[in-house]
């Protein structure tokens, strides 16, 4: 029987027209964190768009991990996704829902690695 490699996070992300780099690497964080003169409160992740980057805290479980990428590229998607018109509030949820839709499928379609990286299951 063939034996699944657990999958590492990829090193980036295409998210319309801009690619992102993904890093877990504590170093590579921490510089960041100093440069952008900023101290997450208990973050997983962190996304800084002015400069496409997401960060990923390494200390995760992979399920962890997995869900923390999930959730800093759905910001990148929410970014990129047509906000200019006010959100009906007789049915916020389809208007969310329609405006995201196209991002995420395009953002799925682009990053092959991406995708194997979050459907692994682990043990």
């Amino acid at each position: 029987m063939k034996s699944r490699t657990k999958p590492r996070i990829p090193k980036s992300v295409q998210v319309g027209a801009c690619r992102y780099s993904i890093t877990d690497n504590a170093v590579e964080i921490d510089a960041a964190m100093r440069e952008l003169d900023y101290s997450p409160k208990d973050a997983d992740g962190l996304t800084d768009h002015g400069l496409c980057r997401i960060f990923i805290e390494p200390d995760q479980h992979i399920s962890q991990k997995q869900d923390t990428t999930l959730h800093e590229v759905l910001h990148c998607v929410w970014r990129i996704s047509d906000w200019t018109t006010k959100v009906p509030k007789d049915d916020p949820e389809e208007y969310i829902i329609k405006r995201m839709t196209a991002g995420l499928l395009d953002t799925m379609q682009r990053n092959p690695k991406l995708i194997a990286y979050l459907l692994y299951k682990g043990k």
